[in-house]
């Protein structure tokens, strides 16, 4: 058996990238040598979870831009990527919630799944105004509540099927105008508080 080549490495700021020929590793602990020649092991739950938010909010972004050319063509695009498109969004939703807790409360999180659990556990913590959030998760806690088939694979809590699916036309301007909504204030509010806290 041969051994596997050695991996050619790039690096981030939250991770090193390592690849071969079969294999891509994103290595969130990874060791690098400083000026003086000692080496330093990096890690920090924040990078991970910044990947892991940051993963789901390109995947929204993608299924969006994909979606949006086929409209033009066809239906078949909205219809077979409206599911995938919202799972990403509340797993968004939530990976970015639990991201901001961490880094506001500098403490790791036991708070759950529900979003707006996740949001009153982040408010008062730190430089984020919680309410950025509150459209996006009135918007999914509706459908979770309402039509919960949005995020079951059209199969309800009780394992029934639905009759039917529907499908707001304007879905992928309202996902990507909560992203763009959360992304700006996030950033706006975390460069706020490094410039007050200097």
């Amino acid at each position: 058996m041969k051994n596997k080549p050695p991996y050619s490495k790039s690096k981030s700021n939250f991770y090193v990238i390592r690849e071969n020929d079969r294999d891509i590793e994103v290595a969130f602990r990874y060791k690098e040598k400083l000026p003086d020649g000692k080496e330093q092991e990096n890690f920090n739950e924040l990078n991970v979870l910044h990947f892991v938010a940051n993963s789901y909010m390109n995947s929204c972004i993608c299924i969006i831009e994909k979606i949006k050319k086929g409209l033009h063509n066809k239906k078949d695009d909205i219809i077979t990527l409206y599911l995938p498109l919202m799972f990403c969004f509340r797993h968004y939703l939530e990976m970015k919630l639990k991201l901001l807790y961490v880094d506001c409360a500098n403490e790791l999180f036991d708070k759950g799944h529900k979003l707006s659990d996740l949001r009153d556990a982040l408010n008062g913590k730190g430089y984020i105004d919680v309410n950025i959030f509150n459209s996006a998760i009135d918007y999914i806690e509706n459908l979770e509540n309402n039509y919960p088939e949005h995020f079951r694979y059209i199969v309800a809590t009780d394992y029934k099927f639905t009759d039917k699916l529907i499908i707001p036309k304007n879905v992928c301007d309202v996902i990507f105008n909560y992203i763009n909504h959360i992304e700006t204030a996030a950033i706006n509010a975390r460069v706020n508080s490094m410039s007050t806290n200097k």
